[in-house]
């Protein structure tokens, strides 16, 4: 379908449309679309003959299906119409919010819009968990247009709110007006209430009074200015007082859950499930915790030993899962994907770095969290991967990162091969700068001695750095802080030997979140 709006580069597009339309100046009817032929702005009539822009196409695709009911007329009758308010979204379709503040409303009738207090209630709203693609963002200039009613709680969301629809022992009914009313399947029809746009409930049988069926057209149901919506005490939306919204996600419940990543553009050939954990009441600005498993691949051992921490601290929990039988080598999990067997360099898109950036890009997009940046956990295998990640991609969204019991690490020499070392290219100056910058946290257990355990590799590379963890983690932290000293380099790394801790996630956790989220 073709598009006309005047400010939204749909200009052309009404010669195509209006071809089978009559040119001569029609006259204006209540509840009309109109247009003129030299412009592609659409307006809505009212009953009192004044007119209503459209700020966007979604909006007026919540109230119409096409353009078919749009007159053209003539610049003067045009000119002849008042210009009022601008037409909002048609209550009871799409949520609502803006970048600037990140809550998500519900609209109401007469342009109200009442915040949807937590997820439980978006749940209850829409029976579902994927009420996100209800929602719909608004510029901050016409989120003014909307004025503000009484959030939505759990405490109210049993009644509902009106343009909310909704199945009672199978049959369709709406809240509107203040109270329920049936509809039939021609008043369905004849309002033009499309089930595929509205929130549709089945969780919720609004506690109101019933009020008289819907049989068929009704002009208030109708009326895209809702000139007849009932009167309400207004808040406007600059009234909204900044205050701690809970943190909402159709993506990752609260409580334990996973999901499937896969992105065409991202390593493009493998799937990659993520385990989490949200501790209940989140604010929306909790912090974001990657926490990467160690040879064990005993990725839902590992959540369970830090989900104690995340309810400690309130921070989500995201383990990304590298089964043994798709990541097999080394240079597919604690090498980071960023080099092949044969040392041919791959793509970005390739290096888990950066798969661990569209991960997180893809929580936030389905979540209301205002994070802008990660946390970044490896243990053991998962350490060996963090700290090359960080000096592959030190630009990532990661805040900080943790390396905790490393077995062996990239060696600041550029005589050895990666992932032993640096090698003779890739690692340059300024990227090696950003690497030494960012806030690396290399911690190890004073009882991670043993030169023997197993999982310790005892490759002729990983010897040269000591024979076990703690000798190698010693002496790679003393090897970076003397290659930045010599190569004039900032270093904000530290080093913390953890008394009586030997090689052990579960005792790590506490320590690294202590670290990370302690006061």
């Amino acid at each position: 379908m073709k598009h006309f709006f005047g400010t939204f580069t749909f200009i052309g597009a009404f010669v195509v449309l209006f071809l089978s339309l009559s040119h001569n100046v029609l006259a204006v009817t209540p509840q009309s679309l109109v247009k003129t032929p030299s412009a592609s702005a659409v307006y809505y009539v009212d009953v009192q003959g004044e007119r209503h822009a459209f700020p966007d196409e979604q909006v007026y695709f919540s109230w119409y299906r096409d353009f078919s009911d749009v007159q053209v007329i003539s610049e003067a009758e045009m000119a002849s119409l008042p210009l009022k308010r601008n037409i909002v979204y048609r209550p009871g379709t799409y949520w609502i919010k803006i970048q600037s503040l990140p809550k998500v409303y519900a609209v109401s009738q007469g342009g109200e819009i009442r915040w949807i207090e937590s997820e439980q209630v978006a749940q209850q709203l829409t029976g579902t968990n994927q009420w996100q693609s209800r929602v719909r963002d608004v510029p901050d200039t016409f989120f003014l247009n909307y004025h503000v009613g009484d959030p939505i709680t759990m405490g109210n969301v049993s009644e509902g709110y009106n343009g909310l629809m909704y199945s009672q022992e199978n049959e369709p009914w709406m809240v509107w007006n203040g109270d329920k009313h049936a509809l039939t399947a021609a008043a369905i029809t004849a309002n033009a209430l499309r089930q595929e746009l509205s929130v549709w409930t089945n969780a919720i049988r609004p506690t109101r009074a019933t009020g008289q069926a819907i049989t068929g057209r009704r002009a208030d149901v109708m009326d895209a200015a809702q000139l007849q919506a009932p009167l309400q005490d207004i808040v406007p939306v600059f009234a909204i007082e900044e205050e701690p919204v809970v943190l909402i996600s159709s993506l990752i419940p609260e409580g334990y859950g996973s999901f499937v990543f896969q992105d065409p553009l991202i390593n493009p050939t493998v799937p990659m499930t993520v385990y989490t954990y949200r501790p209940a009441g989140l604010p929306q600005d909790a912090p974001i915790l990657f926490v990467i498993h160690g040879a064990s691949r005993a990725v839902e051992a590992y959540r369970s030993g830090w989900v104690p921490y995340a309810e400690q601290r309130g921070f989500v929990l995201l383990l990304p899962h590298f089964p043994a039988d798709v990541y097999s080598s080394g240079y597919q999990y604690p090498f980071g994907n960023v080099y092949t067997s044969s040392r041919t360099l791959l793509p970005e898109n390739y290096w888990y770095a950066t798969m661990f950036d569209a991960i997180f890009d893809h929580v936030v997009a389905t979540s209301n969290s205002t994070e802008s940046l990660y946390d970044l956990f490896g243990f053991s295998g998962g350490g060996q991967l963090v700290h090359r990640a960080l000096f592959a991609k030190p630009y990532a969204k990661i805040r900080r990162v943790m390396a905790s019991s490393s077995g062996w690490y990239l060696w600041p020499d550029y005589n050895q091969a990666y992932p032993a070392g640096f090698g003779t290219t890739f690692f340059e100056n300024d990227r090696l700068a950003q690497s030494f910058s960012m806030p690396l946290h290399i911690i190890v257990g004073s009882e991670d001695v043993d030169p023997e355990a197993s999982n310790l590799s005892r490759s002729a590379a990983a010897m040269l750095q000591g024979t076990q963890r703690v000798e190698r983690a010693t002496n790679f932290f003393d090897a970076a802080q003397r290659f930045a000293a010599e190569n004039g380099l900032p270093f904000a790394w530290t080093l913390q030997v953890i008394p009586g801790v030997a090689h052990s996630n579960s005792q790590m956790a506490p320590v690294a979140a202590q670290i990370l989220y302690g006061d």
